[in-house]
């Protein structure tokens, strides 16, 4: 059956939103795309914290009934979900398992397996906090290779599963609703970095090892993949916005005229540096430099701010990666490449994804609410294709005795939870100074917690 998605993207200065549809019937179907816009809020939103709801609430209601006459299929009910900025988006690792007696593993364990997993993390939170997805990231069985391909494979005795549940603030979620009306509430929310990987570049790296780097105007969000699985995810509150206020006290010029000249020069080539640039600022006064000059401002900053993404990569192992990918805005900045492969050290290309009737900065603006809606999508067609094959074998766990066949046919299927992209955290061990960071700048990647549920599973 044909349905109706719309994806918000909330960013520091623009809303966007991408209309879809899709078959939840064809398990492996794309989404049609029927309309995108994005809308300023400059003020209305900062760092995932809303500054002005009443506001807020106007622009998110006129996207809203905009992206609801697109379809064409207007009488059908339309679901709405919405990223949140890694700042208020935290994944958590979970460690399950259950006892599989000598038959071959059915999806509907793997259901169980979350639903237990998803009970370990609320049994163990204050309550201060939602848990909005949750998806696997290794299973294993009797103690085999890990793998996420186990659907009938034989068991002999125990499948282990670790889970990562994306967790977010009660407060944040109540926030983030009260600027919907109640008919448009998210179903779900998606973390803004995994949710571009997965509407870019994923379909095309599904063999690779890469990170992709979403350089924001307030955040950098870095989602690791390898070979189509996520395994990382971070968030940092530092982004591009940095550089152009650097720049702004640099050269005398106001907010809008320095991200202008950011962006129309960008980092000046060696052999330019001892050129003179002019630009005339919006008031009309002609402002001239060199390009030693601007290359200081830019390069500076983003250094920085290529060191704290160089956290994430050394957490995951640099042996590990095949290259890094760039997009979000920031990587619109020409010639962002050579200062970021300095620092990495690894190869750095910004995204060169293409989508038929979009320009390629549509499709980096895009590309969040476009993963969304594909995530939403794969998560709508789960449901449906379990729901149509229900499982009638018995199982033996540790904590319950084997039901018949019969009996277990009868007893009423829970509706399996979201399997989505999440946030991983580090590894156990000793306290980096990613564990310091976050202590200054809130809860980034809960490497303490993270700890503490390793260590109780």
């Amino acid at each position: 059956m044909e349905k109706n998605v719309v994806a918000f993207d909330f960013g520091s200065t623009q809303i966007r939103v991408a209309a879809c549809t899709f078959d939840d019937s064809q398990p492996n179907g794309n989404i049609r795309i029927v309309g995108n816009k994005g809308k300023n809020i400059s003020g209305l939103l900062i760092r995932g914290k809303i500054v002005d709801e009443e506001k807020l609430s106007k622009v998110v209601s006129d996207l809203f009934a905009w992206a609801q006459g697109r379809f064409q299929n207007s009488t059908k009910q339309v679901s709405v979900c919405a990223s949140l900025e890694g700042m208020n988006y935290r994944g958590i690792r979970i460690k399950a398992d259950m006892g599989i007696a000598n038959r071959k593993i059915e999806r509907s364990d793997l259901r169980e397996l979350q639903d237990k997993a998803k009970s370990q993390r609320e049994d163990a939170d204050d309550g201060s906090s939602v848990v909005v997805n949750i998806r696997p990231v290794w299973y294993s069985v009797d103690n085999e290779v890990n793998t996420l391909d186990v659907v009938g494979k034989e068991c002999s005795n125990t499948l282990y599963s670790c889970f990562v549940a994306g967790l977010v603030s009660k407060s944040t979620i109540q926030s983030m609703n009260k600027v919907f009306t109640s008919s448009a509430k998210p179903k779900r929310f998606y973390p803004t970095a995994s949710s571009k990987a997965v509407g870019l570049v994923l379909p095309s790296m599904k063999n690779e090892s890469f990170a992709l780097v979403d350089i924001g105007a307030e955040t950098i969000g870095v989602a690791i993949y390898n070979k189509g699985v996520l395994e990382y995810e971070d968030s940092y509150p530092f982004g591009s916005l940095t550089i152009s206020k650097d720049i702004a006290a640099g050269l005398n010029v106001s907010l809008k005229d320095a991200e202008a000249i950011k962006l129309e020069v960008g980092i000046p080539p060696e052999d330019k540096a001892k050129s003179t640039y002019e630009y005339v600022t919006e008031s009309g006064e002609k402002v001239t430099f060199s390009g030693s000059k601007l290359s200081f401002f830019i390069l500076a900053r983003l250094e920085e701010l290529a060191s704290y993404i160089q956290l994430t990569v050394n957490k995951f192992g640099r042996s590990k990666l095949g290259s890094v990918i760039l997009t979000g805005g920031g990587s619109l900045l020409k010639g962002i490449e050579v200062p970021m492969r300095k620092v990495l050290e690894l190869p750095v290309s910004v995204d060169q994804t293409k989508i038929s009737d979009m320009s390629p900065e549509d499709v980096i603006s895009f590309s969040c609410a476009i993963g969304m809606a594909k995530l939403y999508a794969s998560n709508e067609r789960q449901i449906n294709c379990d729901k149509k094959k229900p499982s009638v074998s018995a199982r033996t766990t540790p904590e319950e005795p084997a039901q018949e066949p019969e009996e277990e046919k009868e007893k009423e299927k829970p509706e399996p939870p979201v399997v989505s992209e999440g946030e991983v955290k580090p590894t156990p061990g000793k306290k980096s100074f990613a564990s310091k960071v976050s202590r200054i700048f809130g809860s980034l990647f809960d490497a303490d917690g993270y700890n503490e549920q390793e260590n109780k599973s």
